[in-house]
């Protein structure tokens, strides 16, 4: 019963503390949302909305949303309408091309192999051997 409320604890946290975030400025902006994203923005960076770096990241990352839509739009004209269906197509897509070709096929192979082997050598075979390994060295008591 204690294990289980002591996890349930940073959830909960977790939680509630998600209804205080705010949007990330890359998904308001694709939502056509500016003036919010550029506000928290500055939010984020402690800067004032007019400050030249908000500006420049700002535009940044209105050139990416734009640049994105561009070439969804170009590679699947069928998607265009802003529907959740076709929203959820796109997603799928982008998704799809990281097997296509060999180079990103590489990147996420290496990614998942790297994940797996860090779960699968991770530490929690360690902290549950560890008090039989250190007894078989000879340790005792409160050293163990």
């Amino acid at each position: 019963m204690v294990p289980t409320c002591l996890q349930l604890f940073p959830a909960l946290v977790l939680i509630v503390g998600m209804f205080f975030m705010p949007y990330s400025p890359r998904w308001l902006l694709k939502h056509g949302r500016e003036a919010e994203s550029r506000k928290v923005l500055a939010s984020l960076r402690n800067l004032s909305e007019d400050h030249e770096l908000v500006e420049l990241e700002f535009l940044e990352i209105k050139a990416q949303a734009l640049f994105e839509k561009r070439t969804a739009a170009e590679k699947f004209p069928q998607l265009s309408q802003p529907t959740a269906w076709n929203v959820f197509r796109l997603e799928l897509y982008s998704i799809k091309s990281l097997f296509q070709s060999r180079a990103m096929f590489k990147r996420v192979v290496a990614a998942t192999v790297t994940m797996f082997f860090q779960q699968w050598t991770g530490i929690n075979a360690v902290l549950y051997y560890a008090p039989t390994i250190f007894q078989q060295l000879g340790l005792t008591g409160n050293t163990m």
